[in-house]
C-alpha cells in the first residue's frame, strides 16, 4: 500500500498495472478475487487512491492503468460500484479530460458502469437476475442453433449417402450393361465366325460338285456379290456418318424447302382461282352505257318473251259464258244486298223522323214560368193520363205507333189473371221486339229467311233494330 501511495510517475504506473494483474488473475485462477477478501476500509483506500491519481496525474500510462484498475475492481466487487456512484459524484467529469488519450474504450466502459449503478446498477440483484435470464436465453438459443446445425448436418450426410449409393448403383448398372454388351458382342462374333465357316464349307462342297470348267465362273460370281455387299455396307456407313456430321440439318432444310414450295404453290393456285371468279363476276356486271348492239339484243329478247307468252284468243262462246257468269254474280250481289239497302233506308227515315220530333218537342215545350206557378194544383195522375193521350195523338207516326203498342200491352197486363200477369212481367222484351220487327212487314220472305238462316246477320239486324227503334214504355216515349 505504501508503494501504491508514491508520487513517482513510473513507480505509480508500475504499481497500478501490478495491482490490476493481481485482481484479474486471482479471479481467473481461484474464482473469488483477492481484492474481494480485503476489508472494506482497505478497499475504500485503494479506490480513493485510484480516484486521486485520475484527478492529479496527467500521464497517459497512469490514467490508463487507473481506469483499467477501477474496471477490474468493479467487476470483482459490486459494492465498489455503488461507492463510486455515491462518494465520487464528480468522477465522470474528471474522466472527461482523459478523452483522446488512446484508451477511450476503457473510459466508456467505466462511465457506463457508473451510470448503470446510479439507475439501480447492473450489479444489483435485479441486474443479476436479468443477466442470468439473458445467459439462459443465450444458452437455449445456442442449443437450438446447435441442434439445427446438427439436423442440417444429418440431412446433408443423408443426402450425401443417398447420392453416393445412387452413384454406386449407376456404376454397377453401367458395368452390367458393359458386361452384357461385351457378352452380346462375343455371341455375335461367334455367330459371325460360325456363319463364315458354314459358308466356306458350303462353297467347298459346291466347288467339289461343279465341273472344272464352271469353277472359275462360280468364283467370279461370288466375288461380284461380295463386292456389291461390301459397297452397300460402306455407302450406308458413309450416309450415317454424314447424318451424324450435319447431314440431319441438311435433311431438315430440304424438308422445310419442300414444304415452303408446296405452300407457295397452293397460295398461287388460290389466287388464280380468285382472279378467275372475279373475271366471271365482271362478265355479268351491267355496263354503265347501253350500246346500240346491246339495246337491239334486249329488244329481241323482249319480243321473244312476248311471243312465247302471248295471251290465248277467246271464242264467242267463251265470251258469252264469261258474260253470263258476271251477270249471275252481279244478280246475286244485288239480291243479297236488297235487305241491307232497305234497312239502311229505314234507318235514315227513322233518324229524319226523330230529328223532326225532337225539334217539335223542343218548340212546343211549356215554359219554366208556367210550370213553377203556385196555382198549378192539377193532380199528378191526371197529368200523366193527359200526357199519354197526347202521345196517342202525336204528329209523329212512330211515336203514335209505340204509344198504341204500350197502351195495348198495359190493357193486356191489367185484364189478364194474376199468374199470367207474372208471366208477362218476366217475359223477355227482346223476343217481342224481334217478332214485331219480323212480322211487321218490313222485310219480304226471301230476306227474312236469309236473316234467320245466317246467325251473324241475325245478330247484326237485331242490334240495328234495338238501336234505331224507340222503347215501348211511356217513360221512354217521354224521353223521346
Amino acid at each position: 500500500m505504501e508503494l501504491f501511495l508514491t508520487d513517482d510517475v513510473y513507480i505509480c504506473s508500475l504499481m497500478i498495472n501490478i495491482f490490476e494483474d493481481i485482481v484479474r488473475k486471482s479471479r481467473r485462477l481461484t474464482g473469488p478475487s483477492v481484492f474481494y477478501e480485503l476489508s472494506n476500509k482497505l478497499k475504500q483506500d485503494y479506490v480513493n487512491e485510484l480516484a486521486y491519481k485520475l484527478t492529479v496525474f496527467d500521464n497517459n500510462d497512469v490514467g490508463r492503468g487507473a481506469v483499467r484498475a477501477l474496471i477490474a475492481i468493479c467487476e470483482t466487487d459490486s459494492s465498489i460500484v455503488s461507492l463510486l456512484s455515491a462518494k465520487f459524484k464528480g468522477l465522470p467529469t474528471v474522466l472527461q479530460r482523459w478523452h483522446g488519450r488512446g484508451f477511450g474504450m476503457d473510459l466508456q466502459d467505466l462511465l457506463a458502469i457508473i451510470k448503470r449503478s446510479s439507475k439501480g446498477g447492473p450489479y444489483s440483484r435485479e441486474d443479476q437476475r436479468e443477466n442470468y435470464a439473458a445467459s439462459r436465453i443465450q444458452a437455449l438459443w445456442r442449443g437450438h442453433i446447435t441442434r439445427k446445425q446438427l439436423t442440417r448436418a444429418n440431412q446433408a450426410m443423408k443426402q450425401f449417402q443417398t447420392s453416393f449409393r445412387k452413384r454406386k448403383l449407376r456404376e454397377i448398372q453401367v458395368k452390367d450393361r458393359e458386361r452384357e454388351r461385351a457378352e452380346v458382342q462375343y455371341q455375335a462374333t461367334r455367330e459371325h465366325y460360325r456363319r463364315l465357316r458354314q459358308f466356306k464349307l458350303q462353297q467347298m462342297q459346291t466347288i467339289q460338285l461343279l465341273p472344272a470348267s464352271e469353277v472359275e465362273k462360280y468364283l467370279e460370281i461370288q466375288r461380284l456379290q461380295s463386292a456389291t455387299k461390301i459397297q452397300a455396307l460402306f455407302r450406308g456407313h458413309l450416309q450415317r456418318r454424314n447424318l451424324n456430321n450435319g447431314g440431319h440439318d441438311r435433311l431438315i432444310a430440304d424438308r422445310a424447302a419442300r414444304r415452303i414450295q408446296r405452300t407457295f404453290r397452293h397460295y398461287r393456285q388460290r389466287k388464280l382461282a380468285q382472279l378467275d371468279r372475279r373475271q366471271q363476276r365482271l362478265e355479268y356486271i351491267k355496263p354503265t352505257i347501253l350500246t346500240e348492239a346491246k339495246r337491239e339484243e334486249l329488244i329481241e329478247q323482249i319480243e321473244k318473251w312476248k311471243s312465247e307468252r302471248a295471251p290465248r284468243p277467246m271464242s264467242d262462246e267463251e265470251f258469252h259464258a264469261l258474260h253470263t257468269r258476271g251477270q249471275d254474280s252481279l244478280n246475286r250481289y244485288v239480291t243479297t244486298n236488297r235487305a241491307w239497302r232497305r234497312i239502311e233506308q229505314r234507318q235514315r227515315l227513322l233518324l229524319h223522323m226523330m230529328n223532326n220530333d225532337s225539334e217539335f218537342l223542343l218548340s212546343n215545350y211549356p215554359k219554366l214560368k208556367s210550370v213553377m206557378e203556385p196555382n198549378n194544383t192539377i193532380d199528378s195522375s191526371t197529368n200523366h193520363i193527359d200526357k199519354a193521350a197526347s202521345y196517342l195523338n202525336h204528329p209523329s207516326s212512330a211515336i203514335r205507333y209505340r204509344a198504341r203498342q204500350a197502351h195495348i200491352e198495359a190493357l193486356k197486363y191489367a185484364r189478364s189473371p194474376w199468374y199470367k200477369a207474372i208471366q208477362l212481367a218476366n217475359m223477355d222484351e227482346d223476343e217481342d221486339d224481334e217478332d214485331e220487327y219480323l212480322n211487321r212487314g218490313g222485310l219480304d220472305d226471301f230476306s227474312r229467311n236469309d236473316i234467320l238462316n245466317n246467325p251473324t246477320r241475325y245478330e247484326y239486324e237485331k242490334r240495328k233494330f234495338h238501336q234505331f227503334s224507340p222503347n215501348t214504355t211511356i217513360s221512354s216515349i217521354e224521353r223521346h
